[in-house]
């Protein structure tokens, strides 16, 4: 299973550190690579900024991978779940992109 986390802007340090504990924890399923694209600082509205962020996350999407939304209104998955989860998707060989998006979240097509 290859692992491809896309984020919207870069990391304060104060999450640098949690975020390299759970990425050396995906690493042991496999390969795991992180992207990051830039905000989208100067846009008028934080629609414009949802559009052109998600434009810059989908041209880095890898082809066929399964795409998981990572947002703060989503379902909440226990750590049991979560594992269950990756478990299965790991079994099917499955590529997945975990998609953090910036300031006003992710675009909803996206």
């Amino acid at each position: 299973m290859k692992t491809t986390l896309l984020a919207v802007g870069k990391l304060r340090p104060a999450f640098r550190d949690a975020a390299d504990e759970y990425l050396s924890r995906l690493r042991r399923y496999g390969p795991t690579d992180e992207i990051e694209v830039r905000e989208a600082g100067k846009s008028p509205t934080a629609a414009e900024s949802l559009r052109e962020e998600a434009g810059r996350l989908a041209g880095k999407l890898p082809g066929g991978a399964l795409v998981i939304a990572l947002d703060r209104e989503g379902e909440a998955w226990s750590s049991e779940a979560l594992a269950a989860r990756l478990g299965r998707w790991r079994d099917e060989g499955r590529h997945l992109a975990f998609l953090v998006g910036g300031s006003h979240g992710l675009a909803p097509d996206l």
